[in-house]
């Protein structure tokens, strides 16, 4: 299992999700807000991605080679029923456009496009700050779904993800949103084309992982 290293754009909501989930035992005590009046949520989303490493296949010349899919932007929209004030039932598509690249290679190979689409089912848990700030929601959110990984051949995993944030109420039919998420990928026993048809990658026996960080405006209906 592979732990991405964190671009410094990613470790300022990452400190906020740390401090999210030590403050929650508070926050459980204190009292919450009147139940929301809105039960739907649509919220479009932009996101960041971490890089991830994938195994390769022995035979590519040079040591230990390396494939790498960059990080990069994303985007994505949530739809969410909300069973009550504190508890939002979320499915969410997001959609990752990168490319893989071969490095610790001898052999010059081309980087090849790839793009991740993933469909998950969010569970979160908001948390009242008091009736002072009702406009203040922290949350935490789990996450389970599926990862199809698209190359030269597509190729569907299951995947998880545990994190946080939160949402700012700015009226009631309006607000924002930003979380943060680890997202490991659990690889089935396949094997993929990359480097356009140059090298191949073995998918099996192996997580690897992301982290996101995503923001976005929450329309409630």
């Amino acid at each position: 299992m592979t732990t991405p290293e964190l671009p410094l754009p990613l470790q300022f909501p990452i400190l906020l999700l740390a401090v999210t989930l030590m403050c929650s035992p508070l926050l459980v005590s204190q009292d919450l807000p009147e139940p929301a009046t809105s039960r739907f949520e649509i919220s479009p989303l932009v996101s960041y991605r971490s890089h991830f490493r994938l195994p390769i296949e022995t035979g590519i010349e040079g040591v230990n080679p390396k494939v790498i899919l960059d990080a990069s932007p994303g985007f994505g929209i949530g739809l969410g029923v909300r069973l009550n004030s504190s508890n939002l039932i979320e499915v969410v598509w997001s959609r990752q456009d990168s490319y893989a690249r071969v490095e610790n290679s001898s052999a010059i190979l081309p980087a090849t496009h790839v793009t991740l689409n993933q469909v998950y089912c969010d569970f979160s848990q908001e948390y009242g700050l008091g009736r002072r700030t009702p406009w203040l929601r922290p949350f935490l959110v789990g996450s389970v779904g599926a990862t199809n990984i698209d190359a030269s051949s597509g190729s569907t995993h299951l995947s998880v993800g545990i994190g946080g944030g939160i949402r700012l109420l700015i009226g009631p039919h309006l607000g924002f949103r930003m979380q943060a998420q680890w997202l490991p990928i659990f690889l089935s026993s396949e094997k993929a084309a990359l480097c356009d048809g140059a090298c191949s990658v073995t998918l099996g026996g192996t997580v690897v992982s992301q982290v996101e960080v995503a923001v976005g405006p929450i329309f409630r209906f």
